[in-house]
């Protein structure tokens, strides 16, 4: 009977505790980043994608990418928001 009393305290207070905290969480910034890298004799790439969001809800997303081999050079960018 100790036992399940106990448990249903713990419950009671547990319960509450991650009901108030969950919009807390959910408001948290999201944020992803990935890049690659490559180089050799005949030339070198880096590229680079990263998407946020802010507590605001704006989103941003950025894509780059750097080339140069023996025919030149080159960048490439993509930049997408919204507020």
């Amino acid at each position: 009977m100790k036992t399940t009393l106990q448990r249903a305290a713990v419950i009671g207070i547990a319960v509450p505790a991650l009901v108030i905290s969950a919009p807390a969480a959910a408001m948290a910034d999201a944020f992803f980043k990935h890049t690659f890298g490559s180089a050799d004799a005949d030339g070198a790439v880096l590229y680079g994608v990263r998407s946020v969001v802010d507590d605001d809800g704006n989103v941003r997303y950025e894509q780059v990418r750097y080339e140069a081999g023996p025919d030149g050079a080159s960048v490439e960018r993509l930049e997408s928001s919204a507020d």
